[in-house]
């Protein structure tokens, strides 16, 4: 993909990830390690994560296994998870796997990303993950898959503070 990044103070402004490719997971952002990792104004777009082994793919623009980053201001758009089966991709936008931190995204639009399940978000794990002031638009599933916007599940806490959900499928 275009950055993995484990276990390191980080702090990225006004970067544009376009047109990446990974196996498995992160086609524009992968994460790994906790870390004081923070992304302001950033573009993700046009990422796909994918897989030719028929195992779980997941984050075409962002896969966070690890850690607590902080996204401001970021567009994750048009970003894919493709699978070799009927939902083996999760989280076409944003797939969030693991970890005890807190995940914040402030102020993000989260659009037009396709997966089998959570077209445009999946959290999976124990983490908290917190959004605020972040639109969710056009985001799709495919025909066999569930939540357009988004699919939790997870034994953490999330929080949805003036968030907006548009034309989701």
């Amino acid at each position: 993909g275009g950055l993995s990044i484990g276990g390191s103070k980080l702090n990225v402004m006004e970067l544009t990830i376009v047109n990446n490719t990974a196996s498995e997971r992160g086609g524009g952002i992968h994460v790994s390690e906790e870390g004081d990792i923070r992304f302001q104004n950033c573009t993700i777009e046009n990422n796909t994560a994918t897989s030719a082994t028929m195992g779980q793919v997941q984050g075409g623009g962002i896969s966070i296994a690890d850690g607590s980053p902080k996204f401001e201001g970021c567009s994750i758009r048009h970003n894919q998870a493709i699978g070799e089966r009927d939902r083996d991709a999760s989280g076409g936008g944003i797939a969030i796997l693991n970890g005890n931190g807190t995940i914040e995204f402030k102020n993000c639009t989260v659009e037009d990303n396709t997966a089998d399940v959570g077209g445009g978000l999946l959290i999976r794990g124990g983490q908290n993950v917190h959004f605020v002031g972040t639109n969710f638009t056009h985001n799709r599933i495919r025909t066999a898959g569930s939540g357009g916007a988004l699919f939790i599940d997870t034994s953490g806490t999330n929080a949805f503070n003036e968030c907006e959900f548009h034309g989701n499928h």
